[in-house]
Protein backbone atom coordinates (compact mmCIF):
# COMPACT_ATOMS: atom_id res chain seq x y z
CA UNK A 1 0.00 0.00 0.00
CA UNK A 2 1.86 3.49 -0.75
CA UNK A 3 0.83 6.77 1.52
CA UNK A 4 0.38 10.37 -0.08
CA UNK A 5 1.46 13.23 1.46
CA UNK A 6 1.72 16.12 -0.67
CA UNK A 7 1.46 14.49 -4.23
CA UNK A 8 4.32 12.24 -3.36
CA UNK A 9 4.72 8.12 -2.97
CA UNK A 10 6.60 6.67 -0.35
CA UNK A 11 8.73 3.37 -0.51
CA UNK A 12 7.92 1.10 2.49
CA UNK A 13 11.50 1.41 3.61
CA UNK A 14 11.03 5.21 3.76
CA UNK A 15 7.53 5.07 5.63
CA UNK A 16 9.42 2.80 7.96
CA UNK A 17 12.27 5.76 8.75
CA UNK A 18 9.96 8.52 9.06
CA UNK A 19 7.19 6.38 11.11
CA UNK A 20 10.51 6.01 13.56
CA UNK A 21 11.45 9.83 12.92
CA UNK A 22 8.19 11.01 13.77
CA UNK A 23 7.89 8.67 16.55
CA UNK A 24 11.03 9.57 18.23
CA UNK A 25 10.41 13.30 17.93
CA UNK A 26 6.89 12.58 19.36
CA UNK A 27 8.21 10.60 22.46
CA UNK A 28 11.31 13.59 23.02
CA UNK A 29 8.05 16.36 22.59
CA UNK A 30 5.34 14.85 24.31
CA UNK A 31 7.18 12.41 26.65
CA UNK A 32 4.54 9.58 24.97
CA UNK A 33 4.20 5.59 26.38
CA UNK A 34 6.80 3.48 24.28
CA UNK A 35 6.66 -0.40 23.16
CA UNK A 36 8.74 -3.17 21.81
CA UNK A 37 6.94 -5.15 19.88
CA UNK A 38 7.16 -8.61 19.14
CA UNK A 39 9.66 -8.32 15.86
CA UNK A 40 11.63 -6.12 18.24
CA UNK A 41 10.67 -2.84 16.88
CA UNK A 42 10.67 -0.05 19.53
CA UNK A 43 7.64 2.62 18.86
CA UNK A 44 6.48 5.70 20.87
CA UNK A 45 2.90 6.57 20.64
CA UNK A 46 0.99 10.05 21.66
CA UNK A 47 -1.23 8.87 24.29
CA UNK A 48 -0.97 5.52 26.70
CA UNK A 49 -4.62 4.63 25.06
CA UNK A 50 -2.77 3.77 21.54
CA UNK A 51 0.16 1.77 23.21
CA UNK A 52 -2.35 -0.20 24.99
CA UNK A 53 -4.31 -0.17 21.40
CA UNK A 54 -0.46 -1.76 20.39
CA UNK A 55 0.00 -3.88 23.23
CA UNK A 56 -3.37 -6.04 22.43
CA UNK A 57 -2.77 -6.12 18.68
CA UNK A 58 0.43 -6.95 18.96
CA UNK A 59 -0.07 -9.88 21.57
CA UNK A 60 -3.11 -11.20 19.21
CA UNK A 61 -0.53 -11.73 16.46
CA UNK A 62 -2.32 -9.21 13.89
CA UNK A 63 -0.51 -7.26 11.41
CA UNK A 64 0.08 -3.63 12.09
CA UNK A 65 1.83 0.09 11.58
CA UNK A 66 1.34 2.98 13.91
CA UNK A 67 0.48 6.24 11.82
CA UNK A 68 1.49 4.58 8.27
CA UNK A 69 -0.16 6.66 5.69
CA UNK A 70 -1.11 10.33 5.33
CA UNK A 71 -4.85 10.22 3.49
CA UNK A 72 -5.49 13.22 1.74
CA UNK A 73 -9.24 13.83 1.90
CA UNK A 74 -11.98 15.43 -0.16
CA UNK A 75 -12.04 18.97 1.83
CA UNK A 76 -8.42 19.30 1.30
CA UNK A 77 -7.16 18.32 4.40
CA UNK A 78 -4.89 15.56 5.56
CA UNK A 79 -5.26 12.85 7.98
CA UNK A 80 -3.09 10.28 9.16
CA UNK A 81 -4.87 7.52 10.89
CA UNK A 82 -3.47 6.04 13.59
CA UNK A 83 -3.13 2.73 12.83
CA UNK A 84 -3.50 0.30 9.85
CA UNK A 85 -4.09 -3.57 10.58
CA UNK A 86 -3.66 -6.10 7.98
CA UNK A 87 -6.28 -8.65 8.44
CA UNK A 88 -8.90 -6.11 9.17
CA UNK A 89 -8.05 -4.35 6.03
CA UNK A 90 -8.69 -1.10 7.71
CA UNK A 91 -7.09 2.12 9.40
CA UNK A 92 -8.28 2.32 13.16
CA UNK A 93 -8.55 5.68 14.58
CA UNK A 94 -7.99 5.64 18.85
CA UNK A 95 -9.90 8.50 20.48
CA UNK A 96 -9.64 9.07 24.42
CA UNK A 97 -12.69 10.91 24.73
CA UNK A 98 -16.04 11.42 22.60
CA UNK A 99 -15.24 14.65 20.87
CA UNK A 100 -16.60 15.41 17.34
CA UNK A 101 -14.38 17.80 16.46
CA UNK A 102 -11.42 15.23 17.69
CA UNK A 103 -13.03 12.55 15.76
CA UNK A 104 -13.95 15.26 11.94
CA UNK A 105 -11.20 13.93 10.12
CA UNK A 106 -11.74 10.10 10.53
CA UNK A 107 -15.67 10.88 9.78
CA UNK A 108 -14.37 12.87 6.21
CA UNK A 109 -12.12 10.15 6.25
CA UNK A 110 -15.06 7.56 6.43
CA UNK A 111 -17.20 9.47 4.27
CA UNK A 112 -14.83 9.68 1.18
CA UNK A 113 -14.83 5.56 1.12
CA UNK A 114 -11.17 4.64 3.37
CA UNK A 115 -12.21 2.03 5.45
CA UNK A 116 -11.29 3.23 9.25
CA UNK A 117 -12.66 2.26 12.11
CA UNK A 118 -12.92 4.54 15.45
CA UNK A 119 -12.74 3.75 18.69
CA UNK A 120 -13.54 5.77 21.53
CA UNK A 121 -12.13 4.88 25.34
CA UNK A 122 -15.61 5.58 26.87
CA UNK A 123 -17.39 3.23 24.83
CA UNK A 124 -14.71 0.60 24.78
CA UNK A 125 -13.83 -1.53 28.42
CA UNK A 126 -12.01 -4.45 27.08
CA UNK A 127 -10.09 -5.18 23.39
CA UNK A 128 -11.71 -7.80 21.70
CA UNK A 129 -10.65 -8.67 18.63
CA UNK A 130 -10.95 -11.35 15.35
CA UNK A 131 -9.18 -12.58 12.91
CA UNK A 132 -11.68 -14.03 10.63
CA UNK A 133 -11.95 -12.13 7.93
CA UNK A 134 -14.46 -9.91 6.10
CA UNK A 135 -17.75 -11.35 4.17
Amino acid sequence: MSSVQAGRTFTETTKDQMSASAARRVMREHGASEFLDRHGRLWGFRSEWERRFAERLDRDGLSWRYQPDCLLLSTGRRYIPDFWVEEWASYVEVKGRRDPRAAAKAIQAITDGHPVLVLIREAVTTFAFTTQGRS
